[in-house]
């Protein structure tokens, strides 16, 4: 073989390597997380502070400072940080990345928005830039829809306004409310995105957030099959841990499924177990004082209970750590009469890892022999009915 055909080939498996080397995934070269900052303009003198999502500073940026200087975060992947030239917290005044594990550098410009942010060298923000856009339309119908509907709530609370008036507007809202079709679609879109992605230090962090959400209840096997075919190194991360142990505990506790064991002592020391709820329907309503859709639903439990007394035990089990404030609201909201429990008060109880509450208001249906009938998460006027027409006529 001549000189000039060796070298040739020589050339040519170096960049048939090269070309294959980029489809491969990299390996981070460091167990920790670590940020780094170039600035692309030095004129003007500027600082970026790095937080993360509890407010907490985890360091800051100047383009004064020493070059190469990093902040190392002790976590696994992925991490959201926030960027802020302030401290005052306003949200227009922030921007979002998500770091890996490895380096993560951000692009900064002196004297200009903190919009103008770039980050390279995360996989996990670049798959999040591509979930913001695959789901740009569903954002932006979300973002409308909710006005829309928090507008139609306010005239509800007007008391000047007859209650004829008041039941048009809850008939209307009834015929234009397709959150939840918004949300199964955002829901499906991620199942697609995240399918093949078993490297994805992003799909756990991502599914934990939707899969406690009552709309993805028809998507849960699906869920649960990317979640085991996620690999070993990502199913290790914390995000991947908490979506194993919800997705176990659903299971548990999903409808048709017997109903978790308690036992909690409620705000008078009394000692409620489900053996001595045997026989009457239970309606355990998990919320906290300062959820507003919570509170939103509190007169319809009232009037629910009115109803269905002679069947129906209600548990509003709470997840205040403020107990005055929580043992105020009950007072303000006309709450005395219900069977009120503090996980506060409980503290070593798992009801709410058992029955796979990740966010409230989440309401289950416990049926006289101990099975789960019904299930609902959010503030929605279509699950009252939907509750209504799993107990008793009270009419019979």
């Amino acid at each position: 073989m001549s000189f000039m055909k060796l070298y040739y080939l020589c050339f040519l498996i170096l960049f048939i390597w090269s070309c294959s080397s980029k489809n491969k995934e990299v390996k981070p070269d460091t167990e920790e997380i670590i940020i780094q900052a170039k600035f692309k303009n030095n004129k003007v003198a500027d600082t970026f502070f790095i937080y993360n999502l509890e407010q907490k500073l985890l360091g800051h940026f100047s383009n004064s400072q020493e070059p190469g200087k990093k902040i190392t975060i002790d976590a696994d992947s992925p991490y959201e940080i926030m960027i802020r030239k302030n401290q005052d917290f306003k949200p227009e005044g922030n921007k979002h990345f998500y770091v890996d594990k490895g380096r993560n550098k951000l692009w900064l410009t002196g004297g200009v928005p903190v919009d103008s942010v770039k980050m390279t060298e995360s996989q996990s923000n670049k798959e999040r830039e591509q979930l913001n856009e695959m789901n740009r339309v569903e954002g932006l119908a979300f973002f409308f829809h909710n006005k829309l509907i928090s507008t139609y709530l306010q005239l509800l609370e007007k008391e000047s306004l007859s209650q004829s008036f008041k039941d048009s507007i809850e008939q209307e809202l009834e015929s234009i409310d397709y959150r939840d079709e918004l949300m199964e679609l955002t829901i499906k879109k991620r199942i697609s995105f995240f399918k093949d992605k078993s490297n994805s230090y992003l799909a756990p962090y991502e599914l934990s957030f939707f899969v406690s959400r009552s709309e993805a209840i028809p998507f849960m096997d699906e869920i649960d099959s990317l979640y085991k075919n996620l690999s070993p190194e990502v199913k290790q991360t914390k995000h991947a841990q908490k979506l194993g142990g919800y997705l176990e505990s659903f299971y548990k506790s999903n409808v048709g499924s017997r109903a978790p064991e308690f036992s909690l002592k409620d705000i008078n020391d009394k000692v409620i177990q489900n053996e001595g709820l045997k026989g009457y329907y239970v309606l355990l309503d998990f919320w906290a004082s300062w959820c507003v859709p919570c509170i939103q639903d509190m007169p319809y439990l009232k009037e629910l209970r009115s109803m269905q007394q002679d069947n129906l035990h209600i548990l509003l089990l709470s997840e205040d750590k403020d107990l005055k404030a929580w043992k105020e609201a009950i007072v303000k909201h006309d709450l005395e009469d219900f069977r009120n429990i503090s996980f506060t008060q409980n503290p070593t109880n798992q009801v709410k890892s058992d029955y796979a509450v990740q966010a409230i208001p989440v309401k289950v249906l416990i049926n006289p022999e101990g099975e789960i009938i019904g299930r609902w998460r959010g503030y929605d006027l279509n699950h009252h009915k939907e509750i209504e027409n799993l107990l008793p006529n009270p009419s019979k």
